[in-house]
């Protein structure tokens, strides 16, 4: 509840308090000046009570919120935060941050006067966030494992306490991911020329071996203490701030997209799971489709001189018309529920924030027929990130079982030894294991012998699904979703291209080489 809030809620529990002793007091025999003394002195003692509730709220209870509160100027960006925090920062060493073998991608290193953040290749760094305590604060790892990193710097006069007299504290950490940085340095190489993210992900644990976002924000160079690197740190911000490609944006987490024919495989496993359709299920496709008025034109068929094919044909070649049937048959609730199942329309809980998703931007919205065969082929209002399209690839190959995706493996002392080691949870089960094992085969179908050719690796079994997600201006973002093993599912890829065209070409391209290093590496 916000400040506000709690201020008004206490205010109004006394004003209710006031009201019931007047109601009592008023059925007394006394002289106005005796009842109203008790009255006074029951709005000051409740005044105090008050005052008392808060401050206990803001001292105790959530002083950790208080003193971590940032403000930003809008206008450059400049951060306003506690000067304890900031001076402690430059002052104390912090937990190193490492990838899943142990190598450090973050450490603080004591150089004197100040205490420095340092970091390893921005194309695997740049996965913790950015670290900049005089200047610009934390983002990501950096900023959601702060309390584990510095020791609770900014902990209770309670919790010094306990750590003085050895109770419960366990002091600074350092905190292991589960990155493995042959996989992300591959992923941020391919995506080089090109503004997007990839993702890669365990499909039976939900652990994210590369989060990849290009543009990349080199952490290395906010991490400024003294003069001379602020002047620098500065200079790098703004030149962030004005770059029209936005790399402040971490696209794997906080990019929302259409997803365009990828949700086709979402789609697909709600016809099956409900009894609506089989893979076998035939429906008529003569290039040209009209519902209300809403005409689409088929520009995916393979052989214009066929106009009967199956659901697994329809997934393979990428067909709209057969998904917008498919579409009409389910109804809006049944592929809204199936959407949600998947995760739509809610956050994919993460170790950093990710943007929700969305179904549609209104609960009518799917009442609408035309808006319903968009939405059921991928288009409409559909909004996702590249981590949850990863996730829906990884639940399809999972049995239909969704993880709870994770970015931190375990928490360790400063000797190497763990702390706390990170259990894989289940997030959602989204269909039954007979219907994710059916549209497996489906996006196996669609790799070996449709249009998703270009994820195939000699050797491994790749399923998959390209999208191509409409924007309006004709410049359309390119999809790839897919899961890959040797020869059961290990891995599941995401990969999205702004303004890349068709995804069948280099998405589908970059997602089987990350599958195929994935894999590779773990059968190695």
């Amino acid at each position: 509840m916000s400040d506000l809030g709690w201020a008004g809620l206490l205010w109004l529990m006394v004003v209710a308090a006031g009201l019931v002793f007047v109601a009592f007091n008023r059925r007394r025999r006394v002289e106005p000046i005796s009842r109203n003394l008790p009255v006074i002195g029951v709005a000051f003692v409740a005044a105090l009570f008050v005052l008392a509730i808060q401050a206990a709220r803001m001292q105790v209870f959530q002083q950790q919120v208080f003193a971590r509160r940032i403000g930003i100027d809008p206008a450059d960006g400049e951060v306003l935060a506690n000067p304890r925090l900031s001076i402690g920062d430059t002052t104390r060493m912090r937990g190193s941050i490492s990838d899943a073998s142990g190598r450090e991608i973050a450490w603080s290193e004591d150089t004197g006067a100040f205490v420095r953040r340092r970091y390893g290749s921005a194309d695997v760094a740049h996965v913790a966030g950015y670290f900049s305590p005089v200047l610009y604060g934390k983002d990501g790892l950096e900023l959601a494992a702060d309390e584990a990193l510095t020791g609770g710097l900014s902990r209770s006069v309670v919790d010094h306490l306990l750590d003085a007299l050895n109770i419960g504290g366990r002091g600074r950490e350092n905190v292991q991911l589960t990155i493995v940085s042959e996989v992300q340095r591959e992923a941020q190489s391919l995506l080089q020329g090109h503004i997007g993210a990839a993702v890669v992900v365990n499909v039976k644990s939900g652990a994210v071996i590369a989060l990849a976002s290009n543009p990349v924000v080199d952490p290395s160079r906010l991490a400024a203490v003294d003069a001379a690197e602020i002047e620098a740190a500065t200079a790098y911000w703004t030149e962030l701030v004005d770059d029209e490609r936005r790399p402040l944006l971490r696209r794997s987490t906080l990019g929302l997209y259409t997803p365009g024919s990828t949700f086709k495989v979402v789609t697909a496993a709600a016809a099956i799971d409900s009894a609506v359709a089989t893979p076998d299920s035939i429906y008529e496709d003569d290039g040209v489709f009209t519902v209300d008025g809403h005409t689409l034109i088929e520009l995916n068929r393979p052989d214009d001189t066929v106009t009967q094919w199956s659901l697994t044909e329809g997934l393979a070649y990428s067909l709209n018309i057969v998904f917008a049937q498919v579409g009409m048959e389910l109804g809006p609730e049944t592929l809204t529920r199936y959407a949600e199942s998947f995760g739509f329309g809610e956050s994919v809980p993460f170790d950093i924030p990710v943007a929700n998703s969305q179904v549609a931007s209104s609960d009518d919205f799917l009442e609408s027929q035309p808006a319903l065969v968009d939405t059921a082929f991928g288009q409409g209002e559909l909004l996702t990130t590249p981590l949850h399209m990863a996730m829906v690839a990884a639940a399809i190959a999972n049995d239909g079982v969704l993880m709870r995706p994770y970015l931190i493996d375990q928490y360790l002392d400063p000797n190497g030894s763990v702390l706390e080691a990170r259990t894989p949870e289940i997030w959602k089960r989204a269909v039954q294991a007979g219907t994710a094992s059916q549209v497996a085969q489906m996006m196996v179908v669609a790799v070996e012998g449709g249009n998703s050719g270009g994820a195939y690796v000699p050797g491994l079994t790749i399923g998959g699904k390209t999208g191509t997600a409409e924007t309006g201006d004709g410049d359309p973002h390119a999809w790839f979703i897919g899961f890959g093993g040797n020869p059961a599912p290990e891995y599941a890829v995401s990969v999205v291209l702004e303004h890349g065209g068709s995804g069948g070409g280099i998405p589908s391209t970059i997602g089987g080489s990350l599958l195929g290093l994935a894999i590779n590496s773990r059968v190695s």
